[in-house]
């Protein structure tokens, strides 16, 4: 696929991907691919941004609210948004930084698949931008109904069919 205008990683912090001393549903493979990605957007000179979430259980300036330090995240030429609720559009400057990119077509990727991922992806629809994924480029935990892979497959299959132009 090629690059979209700009690529979207959300959450990818210590806090949300890890507990204790498990991790998220492929956390290590993820990783790999959002580097990958990040490669190619640096290569292409496409920007990147970071969303970085924040609450009552992710305090700023703590190792939760931190970045997974695997990822290249690189504070001088990437964008860093803050946000405290699962749209990432909500009371941030995303929408802002989109526009002044000039940016209509988006690459999302990252974490938690059913909470701030969904919940981006369709509020980036409703603002009109054109979506694209790699299967398998988000995170989630098992919960009481699903298992972290099912969660992601169903949401997965939700976004193909309505919300996301490049699901391959």
């Amino acid at each position: 696929m090629n690059p979209a205008d700009v690529l979207i990683i959300i959450d990818m912090q210590n806090g949300i991907c890890r507990q204790n001393e498990l991790e998220s549903l492929d956390l290590t493979h993820l990783i790999q691919q959002i580097n990958d990605r990040v490669q190619v957007y640096r290569t292409l000179k496409q920007p990147i941004i970071w969303i970085q979430h924040h609450d009552d259980s992710i305090q700023r300036e703590t190792v939760a609210w931190n970045f997974l330090p695997e990822l290249e995240v690189n504070r001088t030429i990437d964008i860093i948004i803050e946000k405290d609720h699962p749209d990432s559009f909500h009371n941030t400057r995303l929408t802002a930084q989109l526009n002044q990119l000039e940016a209509q077509r988006l690459e999302i990727c990252g974490a938690q698949v059913e909470f701030c991922v969904d919940t981006t992806i369709k509020a980036a629809f409703d603002r009109g931008y054109q979506l694209f994924m790699y299967p398998n480029m988000t995170t989630t935990w098992d919960n009481a109904w699903m298992s972290a892979k099912q969660t992601q497959k169903f949401y997965e299959n939700i976004w193909q069919n309505t919300f996301v132009s490049g699901l391959a």
